[in-house]
Order: C-alpha cells, then sequence, then structure tokens
C-alpha cells in the first residue's frame, strides 16, 4: 500500500517515513571549512509552506543530477531533524536530511507555483513582528536599508534647512 502525500507544515520529527510532493525553490552548494561541499534546498508545497533540505557531501553526486530550482518532486524518506541553525531560510521548525533511501523523482506539478512572493510589511518591520534569525532575501535587505537610508537623508536634510533658516 503507498503512503499518502503528506503537508510540509506536518513534518515532525515522529518519523522518518515522509512522503511529499514540493517544488524546488532554491539551491546553493556550501562549501565547509574542510573544503567539503554539500547541498541546501528551500522546498515549497501547494499550500505554499517552506522546508529546509540539505544532501551531505557524501550523497551530493548521488543527487545533484536530479535536482534544479523550479522543479518539482515526489520526494520520500528523510532523516528529520530540528532546525536548529542560527540564521534560517524557512521558518519551519525542522529541517530533511536527504539519507541513501531517499527517493526523488522528478514529476510537473502544475499546483505549485513555480514563483510566488512572500512579502514582509514595512509596518510589520517597524513594530519588530518579524523574526531577526529568518533570511528574507538580499535584495529586500538591501531595499529595506535604502528606505532607511533615505529617510534618514530626508530627516538630515530636514534639519540642515531648519538650521540654516534660523
Amino acid at each position: 500500500m503507498a503512503r499518502p502525500i503528506e503537508s510540509v507544515m506536518d513534518i515532525n520529527d515522529s518519523k522518518d517515513l515522509w512522503k511529499i510532493v514540493v517544488r524546488c525553490r532554491h539551491l546553493w552548494t556550501v562549501r565547509s571549512s574542510s573544503n567539503k561541499e554539500h547541498l541546501e534546498l528551500i522546498l515549497v508545497d501547494s499550500k505554499l509552506d517552506m522546508i529546509q533540505a540539505i544532501v551531505p557531501s557524501h550523497l551530493v553526486s548521488k543527487y545533484m543530477g536530479d535536482l534544479a530550482v523550479g522543479a518539482s518532486y515526489i520526494m520520500q524518506n528523510f532523516k528529520v531533524s530540528n532546525n536548529d541553525f542560527s540564521f534560517k531560510s524557512t521558518t519551519h521548525g525542522y529541517k530533511l536530511v536527504f539519507c541513501g533511501s531517499t527517493y526523488v523523482k522528478k514529476t510537473e506539478l502544475p499546483e505549485i507555483p513555480i514563483d510566488y512572493f512572500n512579502i514582509l510589511g514595512l509596518a510589520s518591520i517597524a513594530d519588530g513582528k518579524f523574526q531577526p534569525n529568518v533570511l528574507v532575501g538580499t535584495l529586500i535587505f538591501i531595499y529595506i536599508i535604502h528606505l532607511f537610508y533615505l529617510d534618514y537623508l530626508v530627516c538630515m536634510l530636514t534639519l540642515l534647512i531648519k538650521l540654516l533658516k534660523t
């Protein structure tokens, strides 16, 4: 009997036999200080829930050719660990770690969007309603810094104009 497909949001460390249907949103290589490379992925399901996955260095050659950004997959059999990174790529409490028995099958799944935005409003940032250890994207960060810098310049120019008028 085939296992049912489960939601990314439901993943926890109570078992390792999860079967998920996901799209690879991001994929990157990380080189350790010992010069070993492993892969890290952000996987998203049809409910737009995301989880980070790790392909350890000894399995990179096995899975590298099968994984691509934007592609959708049926995946199963992972080790599930706490998402204990200092800076997280997702808000999910757990991460998936590929093992030798992890199954990856590329499948066309149009119900999982390829591109979408999950935008955090500036009001939420100003009010501190965000998780400071969750990475939300370099461009967003640069844009926010740019906005605060412009706001700072406007304040300084206003102050300078007031001082020059007196």
